[in-house]
């Protein structure tokens, strides 16, 4: 059912194989054990391999390696390598290209993010990763293992240590919840986000249920309710919030015109600076749908266009973060202008190729102007370049 509901929805699900309690008394310590227990896993695998993987093909994307491992390893890096084998190896033999996931834990009293780089770069001398692996580290801050702050120096030093195994991918598990087992502040849980990103290539989260939550009767029904109702049908709109759209809808009009009005003229002052490459907005003379823009938007095009910046990536992150007024936002249509740069935010998960595919360059901005007022904006803007 998990992997029906999957494949129908677009969800791409990582299987975990086997776990036993036996982990947290025998450990490493053991070969026979890991050894009869990988083998356990492989017979997993290769069932619901050939049961599912033919008619579930894009749902069933890859295993999990529940077996929880983190830094603090005491010297058992080779033992923890070679019980990874145990599965690697096999899992190539079944489909080379289902990737194998796991997520260690990151903590503090397992040692300094140097020491913690160190043993990880020990384990994946001893595990034969494979080409699109997945080392998803479980930052650990909901459980008090770690605390934020400490976050940046583990991530920076786990990255190096992935970076000596060709090929594997480096994602981040960043943890949702408190440690008295209530759901994370979202200004926690983001800023957790915010630490790992310049390190990861994806972000993942366990569910709060994974740890947290009771079971409650009548969940799997509420969980179809909102994954397929709630996404197609939408939900219904309370009252006093009609009223307030109503109210915005009177006066929509007036707005939409400075929206514009706005529009235009950071356009027109970004196509004549120096430091900006292109502007595609269908307003300019020099945009190749201007006359369609003519024909069939006469009083405008809206308020929301990209441009993009000579001096690439850099240079994008430096003028969002110095340009005053506007916010670092992906949403669009605001009262407030807002910027966002695609490449390392909306479109992060793409390799450069298929984000210029997109028409998205490392140096791409993505802008949505707002009603301020405009010599404002312009003076934000001019600043912002001149930073770069």
């Amino acid at each position: 059912r998990c992997l029906r509901a999957a494949e129908n929805l677009g969800v791409k699900v990582y299987v975990g194989l086997n776990i036993a309690d036996e982990w947290w008394d025998v450990s490493v310590l053991t070969e026979n054990w890991l050894t009869s227990q990988a083998e356990l896993g492989i017979i997993s695998a290769k069932e619901i391999y050939n049961l599912y993987k033919e008619k579930y093909p894009n749902a069933l994307a890859g295993w999990y390696f529940a077996w929880e491992l983190y830094n603090g390893m005491m010297g058992l890096e080779a033992k923890a390598g070679k019980f990874l084998n145990g599965y690697l190896e096999p899992l190539t033999d079944i489909d080379p290209t289902m990737p194998l996931m796991l997520s260690p834990f990151v903590r503090s009293a397992g040692g300094d993010a140097v020491k913690a780089g160190e043993e990880w770069t020990r384990v994946f001398e001893a595990a034969n990763f494979r080409e699109g692996d997945i080392f998803c580290c479980q930052d650990a801050v909901g459980a008090g293992w770690i605390t934020i702050d400490e976050l940046d120096a583990y991530f920076r030093e786990l990255k190096k240590a992935v970076d000596t195994e060709k090929g594997l991918r480096f994602w981040a598990n960043n943890e949702d919840f408190t440690k008295d087992g209530k759901t994370a502040p979202l200004a926690r849980f983001v800023r957790q986000m915010e630490i790992s990103h310049p390190y990861v290539e994806n972000h993942i989260t366990f569910a709060y249920s994974h740890y947290c939550a009771k079971d409650i009767p009548g969940a799997g029904f509420v969980t179809r309710i909102r994954a397929k109702a709630l996404r197609d049908l939408g939900a219904c709109i309370s009252p006093f919030n009609a009223w307030l759209l109503i109210q915005g809808l009177e006066s929509l009009s007036l707005r939409i015109e400075r929206h514009v009005a706005n529009a235009q003229k950071i356009a027109d002052f970004l196509e004549n600076h120096p430091k900006v490459a292109k502007v595609n907005y269908p307003s300019l003379p020099s945009s190749p749908y201007y006359k369609l823009a003519q024909k069939y938007f006469p009083k405008g095009t809206g308020s929301i266009f990209s441009f993009e910046l000579k001096d690439g990536y850099a240079a994008a992150r430096k003028f969002i973060d110095n340009a005053d007024i506007f916010s670092d936002l992906a949403n669009v249509g605001d009262s407030k202008s807002l910027l966002v740069h695609p490449a390392s935010t909306t479109h992060q998960q793409l390799s450069e190729e298929a984000q210029r595919a997109c028409g998205i360059t490392p140096g791409t901005i993505r802008i949505s102007v707002g009603l301020e007022n405009i010599e404002d904006l312009l003076a934000a803007v001019e600043k912002a370049l001149a930073t770069i």
